[in-house]
Protein backbone atom coordinates (compact mmCIF):
# COMPACT_ATOMS: atom_id res chain seq x y z
CA UNK A 1 0.00 0.00 0.00
CA UNK A 2 1.12 3.34 -0.51
CA UNK A 3 2.37 5.19 2.02
CA UNK A 4 0.44 8.56 2.24
CA UNK A 5 1.74 9.61 5.55
CA UNK A 6 2.82 13.81 6.19
CA UNK A 7 6.51 12.21 6.67
CA UNK A 8 6.00 10.99 3.10
CA UNK A 9 5.36 14.62 1.86
CA UNK A 10 8.07 16.13 3.88
CA UNK A 11 5.29 18.61 5.59
CA UNK A 12 6.06 20.21 8.56
CA UNK A 13 2.03 19.85 9.98
CA UNK A 14 3.41 21.93 13.61
CA UNK A 15 3.89 25.21 11.00
CA UNK A 16 0.35 24.04 10.29
CA UNK A 17 -1.10 23.88 13.29
CA UNK A 18 0.85 26.92 14.31
CA UNK A 19 -0.10 29.09 12.04
CA UNK A 20 -3.93 28.20 12.30
CA UNK A 21 -3.53 29.86 15.65
CA UNK A 22 -1.26 32.56 14.88
CA UNK A 23 -3.58 35.81 14.76
CA UNK A 24 -1.00 38.44 13.30
CA UNK A 25 -0.63 35.95 10.01
CA UNK A 26 -4.27 35.93 10.21
CA UNK A 27 -5.23 39.12 10.65
CA UNK A 28 -3.03 40.01 7.81
CA UNK A 29 -3.95 37.59 5.15
CA UNK A 30 -7.84 38.90 6.18
CA UNK A 31 -6.80 42.41 6.04
CA UNK A 32 -4.79 41.13 2.83
CA UNK A 33 -8.23 39.38 1.19
CA UNK A 34 -10.15 42.42 2.37
CA UNK A 35 -7.84 44.99 -0.12
CA UNK A 36 -8.01 42.14 -2.89
CA UNK A 37 -11.32 42.38 -3.09
CA UNK A 38 -11.50 45.70 -3.45
CA UNK A 39 -8.86 46.10 -6.10
CA UNK A 40 -10.63 43.13 -7.91
CA UNK A 41 -14.27 45.68 -7.52
CA UNK A 42 -12.23 48.41 -8.86
CA UNK A 43 -10.62 46.91 -11.87
CA UNK A 44 -14.03 45.31 -12.19
CA UNK A 45 -15.14 48.66 -13.00
CA UNK A 46 -13.23 49.64 -14.90
CA UNK A 47 -13.19 46.98 -17.44
CA UNK A 48 -16.79 47.36 -17.93
CA UNK A 49 -16.40 50.96 -18.41
CA UNK A 50 -13.66 50.51 -21.44
CA UNK A 51 -15.72 48.05 -22.55
CA UNK A 52 -18.90 49.40 -23.17
CA UNK A 53 -17.69 53.22 -24.31
CA UNK A 54 -16.15 53.57 -27.23
CA UNK A 55 -14.10 56.24 -26.71
CA UNK A 56 -12.28 53.89 -24.58
CA UNK A 57 -11.54 51.70 -27.77
CA UNK A 58 -8.55 52.50 -28.54
CA UNK A 59 -4.88 50.62 -28.37
CA UNK A 60 -3.26 52.38 -25.18
CA UNK A 61 -7.13 51.83 -23.38
CA UNK A 62 -7.61 48.60 -24.38
CA UNK A 63 -3.90 47.51 -22.85
CA UNK A 64 -4.99 48.75 -19.76
CA UNK A 65 -8.45 46.86 -19.49
CA UNK A 66 -6.09 44.16 -19.99
CA UNK A 67 -3.69 44.74 -17.17
CA UNK A 68 -6.70 45.55 -14.75
CA UNK A 69 -7.37 41.91 -16.19
CA UNK A 70 -4.43 40.55 -15.14
CA UNK A 71 -3.96 42.34 -12.02
CA UNK A 72 -8.22 40.62 -11.11
CA UNK A 73 -6.14 37.21 -11.49
CA UNK A 74 -2.66 37.94 -9.60
CA UNK A 75 -5.31 39.59 -6.63
CA UNK A 76 -7.08 35.98 -6.56
CA UNK A 77 -3.19 34.31 -5.82
CA UNK A 78 -3.61 34.95 -2.55
CA UNK A 79 -6.37 32.76 -2.06
CA UNK A 80 -4.65 29.66 -2.43
CA UNK A 81 -2.46 29.72 0.62
CA UNK A 82 -5.12 30.91 2.43
CA UNK A 83 -7.54 28.10 1.63
CA UNK A 84 -4.62 25.68 3.27
CA UNK A 85 -5.08 27.88 6.83
CA UNK A 86 -8.48 27.98 6.79
CA UNK A 87 -8.82 23.93 6.04
CA UNK A 88 -10.60 22.16 8.66
CA UNK A 89 -8.02 19.50 9.22
CA UNK A 90 -4.77 20.07 9.98
CA UNK A 91 -2.99 17.18 7.70
CA UNK A 92 -1.83 16.60 4.68
CA UNK A 93 -5.29 16.99 2.79
CA UNK A 94 -4.59 20.22 4.01
CA UNK A 95 -2.14 21.07 1.73
CA UNK A 96 -1.83 20.81 -2.79
CA UNK A 97 -0.63 18.81 -4.58
CA UNK A 98 2.45 19.50 -7.56
CA UNK A 99 -0.02 18.79 -9.92
CA UNK A 100 -2.89 20.54 -8.63
CA UNK A 101 -0.89 24.00 -8.33
CA UNK A 102 0.21 23.96 -11.25
CA UNK A 103 -3.14 23.96 -12.51
CA UNK A 104 -4.27 26.82 -10.89
CA UNK A 105 -0.43 28.67 -10.53
CA UNK A 106 0.07 27.89 -14.85
CA UNK A 107 -2.59 30.75 -14.88
CA UNK A 108 -2.86 33.11 -11.81
CA UNK A 109 1.23 33.32 -11.78
CA UNK A 110 0.93 33.98 -15.97
CA UNK A 111 -1.34 36.59 -15.19
CA UNK A 112 0.20 37.84 -12.70
CA UNK A 113 3.49 38.25 -14.69
CA UNK A 114 1.43 40.01 -17.65
CA UNK A 115 0.90 42.97 -15.21
CA UNK A 116 4.72 43.95 -15.81
CA UNK A 117 4.60 42.65 -19.88
CA UNK A 118 1.87 45.01 -20.11
CA UNK A 119 3.09 47.78 -17.68
CA UNK A 120 5.56 48.05 -20.24
CA UNK A 121 3.72 47.85 -23.42
CA UNK A 122 1.65 50.68 -22.18
CA UNK A 123 5.02 53.41 -21.33
CA UNK A 124 6.08 52.09 -24.66
CA UNK A 125 2.81 52.77 -26.68
CA UNK A 126 2.88 56.02 -24.81
CA UNK A 127 6.44 56.63 -26.15
CA UNK A 128 5.25 55.76 -29.80
CA UNK A 129 2.48 58.31 -29.34
CA UNK A 130 4.58 61.08 -28.46
CA UNK A 131 7.61 60.97 -30.42
CA UNK A 132 5.76 59.64 -33.81
CA UNK A 133 2.78 61.68 -33.35
CA UNK A 134 1.68 61.33 -37.39
CA UNK A 135 2.57 58.03 -37.48
CA UNK A 136 0.72 57.14 -34.62
CA UNK A 137 -2.55 58.16 -36.01
CA UNK A 138 -2.04 56.26 -39.54
CA UNK A 139 -1.06 53.22 -38.02
CA UNK A 140 -3.16 49.93 -38.76
CA UNK A 141 -4.38 50.25 -34.56
CA UNK A 142 -5.78 46.47 -35.13
CA UNK A 143 -2.10 45.14 -36.24
CA UNK A 144 -0.28 47.47 -33.62
CA UNK A 145 -2.30 46.46 -30.60
CA UNK A 146 -1.86 42.61 -31.62
CA UNK A 147 1.75 42.95 -31.85
CA UNK A 148 2.05 44.42 -28.65
CA UNK A 149 -0.32 42.09 -26.94
CA UNK A 150 1.63 38.79 -28.11
CA UNK A 151 4.64 40.31 -27.12
CA UNK A 152 3.66 40.63 -24.17
CA UNK A 153 2.67 37.13 -23.15
CA UNK A 154 6.19 35.59 -24.06
CA UNK A 155 7.38 36.04 -20.96
CA UNK A 156 4.41 34.57 -19.22
CA UNK A 157 4.86 31.75 -21.25
CA UNK A 158 8.39 31.18 -20.18
CA UNK A 159 7.11 31.62 -16.26
CA UNK A 160 4.75 28.96 -17.46
CA UNK A 161 7.73 26.53 -18.27
CA UNK A 162 9.14 26.99 -15.15
CA UNK A 163 5.97 26.15 -13.21
CA UNK A 164 6.11 22.99 -15.06
CA UNK A 165 9.37 22.47 -14.67
CA UNK A 166 9.18 22.49 -11.04
CA UNK A 167 5.98 21.61 -10.03
CA UNK A 168 5.79 18.50 -12.47
CA UNK A 169 9.04 16.67 -11.63
CA UNK A 170 7.07 15.15 -8.30
CA UNK A 171 3.21 15.84 -9.24
CA UNK A 172 2.39 13.71 -6.06
CA UNK A 173 3.98 15.75 -3.53
CA UNK A 174 2.24 18.56 -1.04
CA UNK A 175 2.72 22.02 -1.24
CA UNK A 176 1.44 25.31 -0.06
CA UNK A 177 1.18 26.59 -3.26
CA UNK A 178 2.63 29.85 -2.85
CA UNK A 179 4.91 31.86 -5.50
CA UNK A 180 8.12 30.37 -3.88
CA UNK A 181 7.36 26.93 -3.86
CA UNK A 182 5.63 27.07 -6.97
CA UNK A 183 8.83 28.46 -8.71
CA UNK A 184 10.96 26.63 -6.84
CA UNK A 185 14.86 28.25 -5.46
CA UNK A 186 16.28 28.75 -9.29
CA UNK A 187 12.51 29.80 -10.54
CA UNK A 188 12.65 32.50 -7.44
CA UNK A 189 15.89 34.55 -8.88
CA UNK A 190 14.99 34.42 -12.75
CA UNK A 191 11.64 35.67 -12.33
CA UNK A 192 13.39 38.48 -9.63
CA UNK A 193 16.08 39.25 -12.21
CA UNK A 194 13.35 39.56 -15.18
CA UNK A 195 10.44 40.94 -13.58
CA UNK A 196 12.66 44.37 -12.27
CA UNK A 197 13.94 44.78 -15.95
CA UNK A 198 10.63 44.79 -17.00
CA UNK A 199 9.38 46.93 -14.66
CA UNK A 200 12.76 49.20 -14.75
CA UNK A 201 11.95 49.46 -18.70
CA UNK A 202 8.60 50.81 -18.15
CA UNK A 203 10.24 53.30 -15.95
CA UNK A 204 12.79 54.49 -18.39
CA UNK A 205 10.01 55.00 -20.93
CA UNK A 206 7.99 57.40 -18.86
CA UNK A 207 11.29 59.20 -17.95
CA UNK A 208 12.08 60.04 -21.50
CA UNK A 209 8.54 60.90 -21.95
CA UNK A 210 8.36 63.26 -18.79
CA UNK A 211 11.55 64.89 -20.46
CA UNK A 212 10.08 64.96 -23.95
CA UNK A 213 6.67 66.66 -22.63
CA UNK A 214 8.76 68.73 -20.77
CA UNK A 215 11.26 69.70 -23.77
CA UNK A 216 8.25 70.28 -25.76
CA UNK A 217 6.86 72.66 -21.98
CA UNK A 218 9.88 75.23 -22.54
CA UNK A 219 10.06 75.23 -26.23
CA UNK A 220 6.64 76.09 -27.04
CA UNK A 221 7.14 79.92 -24.96
CA UNK A 222 3.55 80.19 -23.32
CA UNK A 223 1.88 79.63 -26.84
CA UNK A 224 -0.80 76.60 -25.32
CA UNK A 225 -1.02 74.56 -28.48
CA UNK A 226 2.23 73.15 -27.49
CA UNK A 227 1.95 72.98 -23.87
CA UNK A 228 1.60 70.05 -21.84
CA UNK A 229 -1.10 70.28 -19.22
CA UNK A 230 0.15 70.12 -15.62
CA UNK A 231 -1.96 66.86 -14.54
CA UNK A 232 -0.29 64.87 -16.96
CA UNK A 233 3.39 65.54 -15.37
CA UNK A 234 1.61 64.88 -11.91
CA UNK A 235 0.09 61.27 -13.54
CA UNK A 236 3.11 60.27 -14.49
CA UNK A 237 4.86 61.00 -11.29
CA UNK A 238 2.54 58.89 -9.49
CA UNK A 239 2.48 56.41 -11.92
CA UNK A 240 6.59 56.40 -11.80
CA UNK A 241 5.80 56.26 -7.79
CA UNK A 242 3.41 53.19 -8.26
CA UNK A 243 5.91 51.32 -10.06
CA UNK A 244 9.43 51.85 -8.36
CA UNK A 245 7.88 51.92 -4.87
CA UNK A 246 5.10 49.41 -5.32
CA UNK A 247 6.00 46.77 -7.77
CA UNK A 248 9.95 47.21 -7.64
CA UNK A 249 10.57 47.53 -3.31
CA UNK A 250 7.69 44.29 -3.41
CA UNK A 251 9.61 42.40 -5.66
CA UNK A 252 13.21 42.94 -3.74
CA UNK A 253 11.30 42.60 -0.74
CA UNK A 254 9.94 39.10 -1.76
CA UNK A 255 13.36 38.34 -3.04
CA UNK A 256 15.37 39.29 0.56
CA UNK A 257 12.90 37.01 1.94
CA UNK A 258 13.41 34.25 0.03
CA UNK A 259 17.49 34.40 0.46
CA UNK A 260 17.31 35.33 4.58
CA UNK A 261 14.84 32.42 5.59
CA UNK A 262 15.67 30.20 2.70
CA UNK A 263 13.54 27.92 0.27
CA UNK A 264 11.35 26.39 3.09
CA UNK A 265 8.10 28.03 2.96
CA UNK A 266 6.57 26.21 6.38
CA UNK A 267 8.22 28.68 8.38
CA UNK A 268 6.06 31.18 10.28
CA UNK A 269 8.11 34.01 10.40
CA UNK A 270 8.82 34.26 6.58
CA UNK A 271 4.63 33.24 5.59
CA UNK A 272 4.42 36.22 7.71
CA UNK A 273 6.91 38.67 6.53
CA UNK A 274 5.81 37.68 2.75
CA UNK A 275 1.75 38.43 4.08
CA UNK A 276 2.75 41.55 5.08
CA UNK A 277 4.96 42.24 1.71
CA UNK A 278 1.75 41.01 -0.16
CA UNK A 279 -0.33 43.52 1.64
CA UNK A 280 1.88 46.72 0.49
CA UNK A 281 1.90 45.24 -2.95
CA UNK A 282 -1.74 44.75 -3.55
CA UNK A 283 -2.38 48.31 -1.87
CA UNK A 284 -0.08 49.94 -4.17
CA UNK A 285 -1.76 47.88 -7.31
CA UNK A 286 -5.56 48.84 -5.73
CA UNK A 287 -4.63 52.13 -5.91
CA UNK A 288 -3.70 51.91 -9.58
CA UNK A 289 -7.13 52.46 -11.00
CA UNK A 290 -8.39 55.11 -8.71
CA UNK A 291 -5.38 57.35 -9.92
CA UNK A 292 -6.28 56.14 -13.80
CA UNK A 293 -9.94 57.41 -12.85
CA UNK A 294 -8.28 60.77 -11.42
CA UNK A 295 -6.05 62.01 -14.08
CA UNK A 296 -7.68 60.18 -17.32
CA UNK A 297 -10.12 62.96 -18.57
CA UNK A 298 -10.98 60.26 -21.12
CA UNK A 299 -11.97 57.90 -18.26
CA UNK A 300 -13.70 59.93 -15.89
CA UNK A 301 -16.27 60.94 -18.31
CA UNK A 302 -16.49 56.94 -19.42
CA UNK A 303 -17.40 56.78 -15.68
CA UNK A 304 -19.78 59.42 -15.16
CA UNK A 305 -21.74 57.97 -17.52
CA UNK A 306 -21.60 54.38 -16.27
CA UNK A 307 -22.10 55.30 -12.54
CA UNK A 308 -25.60 57.49 -13.84
CA UNK A 309 -26.62 53.72 -15.40
CA UNK A 310 -25.84 51.98 -11.95
CA UNK A 311 -27.82 54.81 -9.84
CA UNK A 312 -30.32 54.78 -12.35
CA UNK A 313 -30.71 50.86 -12.11
CA UNK A 314 -30.26 50.67 -7.79
CA UNK A 315 -33.51 53.80 -8.40
CA UNK A 316 -35.80 51.17 -10.58
CA UNK A 317 -34.79 48.45 -8.10
CA UNK A 318 -34.94 49.85 -4.95
CA UNK A 319 -38.34 49.38 -3.02
CA UNK A 320 -38.68 53.49 -2.27
CA UNK A 321 -39.33 53.41 -6.16
CA UNK A 322 -41.61 50.99 -6.43
CA UNK A 323 -43.91 53.21 -3.89
CA UNK A 324 -43.67 56.30 -5.55
CA UNK A 325 -45.06 54.58 -8.57
CA UNK A 326 -48.15 54.03 -6.84
CA UNK A 327 -48.80 57.17 -5.04
CA UNK A 328 -52.17 58.02 -5.34
CA UNK A 329 -53.18 54.29 -4.23
CA UNK A 330 -50.79 54.09 -1.26
CA UNK A 331 -52.10 57.39 -0.04
CA UNK A 332 -55.27 56.56 -0.25
CA UNK A 333 -54.87 53.96 1.73
CA UNK A 334 -53.44 55.41 4.37
CA UNK A 335 -56.11 58.28 4.61
CA UNK A 336 -58.30 55.59 5.37
CA UNK A 337 -57.06 53.45 7.79
CA UNK A 338 -55.79 56.41 9.63
CA UNK A 339 -58.32 59.47 8.70
CA UNK A 340 -56.81 61.12 12.10
CA UNK A 341 -53.36 61.59 10.60
CA UNK A 342 -52.16 64.63 9.34
CA UNK A 343 -50.48 65.14 5.96
CA UNK A 344 -47.40 65.61 8.06
CA UNK A 345 -47.42 62.22 9.01
CA UNK A 346 -47.91 60.47 5.72
CA UNK A 347 -44.51 62.46 4.91
CA UNK A 348 -42.62 61.55 7.16
CA UNK A 349 -43.71 57.56 6.86
CA UNK A 350 -43.97 57.06 3.88
CA UNK A 351 -41.15 59.50 1.82
CA UNK A 352 -41.53 62.92 -0.15
CA UNK A 353 -44.92 62.82 -1.85
CA UNK A 354 -45.72 64.41 -4.72
CA UNK A 355 -47.61 67.76 -3.13
CA UNK A 356 -50.37 67.90 -5.27
CA UNK A 357 -50.94 63.75 -4.87
CA UNK A 358 -51.10 64.11 -1.27
CA UNK A 359 -53.33 67.66 -1.34
CA UNK A 360 -55.89 65.22 -3.25
CA UNK A 361 -55.39 62.32 -1.07
CA UNK A 362 -58.03 63.73 1.33
CA UNK A 363 -60.45 64.22 -0.75
CA UNK A 364 -60.38 60.84 -2.06
CA UNK A 365 -60.53 59.49 1.42
CA UNK A 366 -63.77 61.70 2.12
CA UNK A 367 -65.43 60.17 -1.17
CA UNK A 368 -64.11 56.47 -0.06
CA UNK A 369 -65.42 56.65 3.92
CA UNK A 370 -68.68 58.33 2.16
CA UNK A 371 -69.66 54.93 0.22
Amino acid sequence: MENTTAESYGLDLKFLNESKHSVPLLLMLFINAFVNICGIVFDTFLIITTIKNRSLHNACHILIALQRLSSIFGFFQLFLPLSVLLWPSSDQRSFFSNSTCFCFQSVLFAFLVNIFTLMFAIGFDRLLCVFFPIWYRKRNAKFYSAVLFILSVLYPLYTTNLLYTNLLAQPNDKTMCTMGSSLGHDGVIIATFANICIIYSSVICYLILYAKLKWDERKANGITVFASPPFIFKSISLILLLQVVGWSGGIIAFFVVSIHFGDDDLNLQKFLANSVINCFVCVCGTFETPVLFFHSSEHQKAMRKEWRNIVQLVKKCSPTTFGRNNKIGTAVVLVVSRPGKPTAKIRGEFGPFNPRIVSAAPKLADQTTAH
